[in-house]
This record gives structure tokens, sequence and C-alpha cells, in this order.
């Protein structure tokens, strides 16, 4: 039986720093199911305030946001414990709003950063809000012959704009370079398979035992995702969540939507809750939609074929194999990525004595 999970997020600077989990991985650890907790996020030099009902923590940017994810089994019930959170204003707590969601179906969005001119214009207009952190002066002191400083409009002249966009298109290839054939052979999590970790970084980017900034590892991750908190680390035994991703199949060629695979899952994964298989386009980081819908698969699908020894085939391709049960539909012509994602990972996934097999090319 899979446990009931209440609704985990995490509260996020612009920065993608973490203030704070919240749920199961957060300071309350999933306490007063149904209750849930109160957080009061303030700016770094506000002054204390006095909320001994709050867990209060101090945010390094202006901006921020809140993600969250409902993980009850029942889709119904994941939903409306996640519309239970309310978000209000400090002013506002004596009588506190009601929150409103909106649907997101249908809308257009883009999960990565433009590779055009507009990269820089969103950067000019993040920084002009946002206070400069000790860190961050050097990097201000090469924008700024760019037309990028604070507090100020971006304002290229004649001949930065063919610059920059052919800037902004070569960093967008490189942070795809970093992020799909990484160089860390530590990234490799099961030696001679092409399963890699892909939160090889630590949250505390202030870290002063840290001699270096990790900018690959970071850029591997944010290139083609938001956020980071504890809970996505997969660093917990039997919660959070784990995610490993695979770029290239069994003989190291690069994933591709005309060809078909098979992806064989070992009986007894090492989950409390279940795992999920997702397939992304190389090339704008989102989730593969093709004309099945979105190209996904967990284990709580109760439509979910299982062999008679409790393993699991999974098949990728334009179209279905002959017998394939369980069928991920591709695009020809798109290159694509998988996550597999473990939710509350258990002992036999941290000690390897449990591991992912590589996806396998197979006749069409």
């Amino acid at each position: 039986m899979l446990p009931t999970v209440s609704a985990g997020g995490s509260r996020i600077s612009i920065w993608q720093q973490t203030l704070c989990d919240m749920g199961q991985t957060g300071p309350d650890k999933g306490e007063g199911e149904g209750e849930g907790g109160k957080y009061l996020i303030v700016p770094l030099d506000h002054p204390p305030i006095d909320a001994p009902d709050h867990r209060i923590f101090r945010s390094q940017s202006n901006q921020l946001w809140w993600g969250t994810r409902g993980l009850d089994p029942d889709p119904v019930v994941a939903e409306a414990t996640v519309k239970h959170h309310r978000l209000y204003g400090w002013n506002e707590r004596a009588g506190p709003p009601v929150s409103q969601y909106l649907e997101v179906g249908g809308r257009e969005w883009h999960s990565g950063p433009p590779s055009t001119l507009d990269y820089w214009r969103l950067l000019a207009e993040l920084y002009a809000n946002e206070p400069v952190a000790p860190r961050d002066r050097m990097m201000f002191g090469m924008l700024a012959p760019l037309g990028i400083v604070a507090g100020k409009p971006f304002a290229p002249d004649a001949r930065q704009p063919k610059i920059l966009t052919d800037a902004a298109r070569v960093g967008d290839l490189m942070a795809r370079t970093i992020a799909c054939d990484k160089r860390d052979p530590e990234a490799v999590v099961y030696p001679g398979r092409h399963w890699e970790y892909i939160a090889r970084f630590e949250l505390d980017q202030e870290n002063p035992e840290k001699t270096r900034v990790q900018v690959d590892e970071r850029t591997a991750w944010f290139h083609e995702a938001i956020a980071m908190s504890t809970g996505m680390q997969g660093r917990i035994v039997g919660y959070g969540q784990v995610y490993l991703k695979a770029s290239k199949d069994k003989v190291g060629n690069w994933l591709d939507g005309s060809r078909s695979y098979r992806f064989h899952v070992d009986a007894n994964p090492p989950v409390r809750q279940f795992w999920s298989m997702t397939l992304y386009n190389n090339s704008d980081r989102c989730p593969l939609l093709t004309p099945q819908g979105a190209a996904d698969l967990s284990s709580r699908q109760p439509d979910l074929v299982t062999n008679a020894d409790g393993s699991v085939d999974v098949f990728f391709g334009p179209v279905r194999p002959a017998g394939a049960m369980n069928w991920i539909q591709t695009l020809p012509g798109r290159g694509w990525f998988a996550y597999f994602r473990f939710y509350a990972a258990t002992e036999a996934y941290f000690d390897k004595s449990w591991q992912l097999n590589d996806i396998e090319e197979i006749a069409a």
C-alpha cells in the first residue's frame, strides 16, 4: 500500500537559492497532517519580528517563488491538498484572503531562457529589481560594458545586439553540452551504464568550506530544470525524490525520437511511494508532448502492465513496437532525454543493490 503523502515543496529566491523546504523534508517534518504550519518570509535587512507561531526565513532576493507537489495516490486528493495552501502578506494576517488558483492547461509556456537578445533584456530586468550580493560584484563589472547596470534600463548600442545575440546562442549550446555530456566521472551512477546524477551541487552557494563555485554542476541542472531543494536532492532515505538522467542508450548513442527502444525495470524498485519515467526534448527541455499525450509513465498508473516476476518493460519509439504493452511515444527528428524519479527512495537505491538498466535500442 502506498503511504498517504501530503503536499511538499520549497520556497526559493530568484537566484535559485533554497530558503526552506516544507512538508516531510522541511522543518515541520510533515507533522500535523491536514493542519500544516505557518511560514514567514522577510527581507534580509528586515527588523526582527515576534511571531512565535511562524517559522521565519530571510530571503536573499526581493523576488521569490514557491513550488509544491501533491503526492497523494488519488489525484483529486492531491489537488485538494495543494489548494489548502494560502499565500498572503504579513499585514493581511488578521483576515487572510482566500488564495486563487489558476488552471495552467492550454497556456503556452517555455521552460528555458531565450537564446536571443531577449536573454540579456530579461537579465537586465532581473538585476534592476534586486540587491547586488557581494559575490556578484565581479560579474556586474563584466556586465557593465554590455549595458547591464543595476538599476538602469538595458540600452545596447548599435553594434551590441548582434554580438549579444551570438553570445546567447553560444551560451545556450555550452550549457546544453555541460548538461547532456558531462565530463565529471562522479556523475555516473552505475559504472558501465549511462544513468547520471543530475544534482551534483550543494544548496548553500555561500558555503565557506567550498574552494570554488560549482559552476558546471549548477549549469547542468539549471539549464534543463528549475529549482532545487533538500527534498529534491535525493539524499534522505525514505523521503523526497531522487532524479537520475539518461541521454544515451546502452551502447552510448544519443537517444533519438526516430528509433525504438526497450527499458527493463527490475522487480522491487526501491521506493516507498512510486517511480516515474518522463521524457524531455533536448532542444527546449520541455516535457515531450506527442499525439499520445505527455511522454510519461509511472508505477501508479492503473493500466501499467507488469511481468510475472514483478518487473516492467517500457518501450519508446515513434510507433508502438509489436507486442509492446507499456509504450511512450517519441517524435522523429527530435532528440530526447529521460528522467527516472524515485519517490521516497529506500536503502537499496543508496547502496546500489538495485540498479537501473540502460535503455536499449530494438528493431522497430
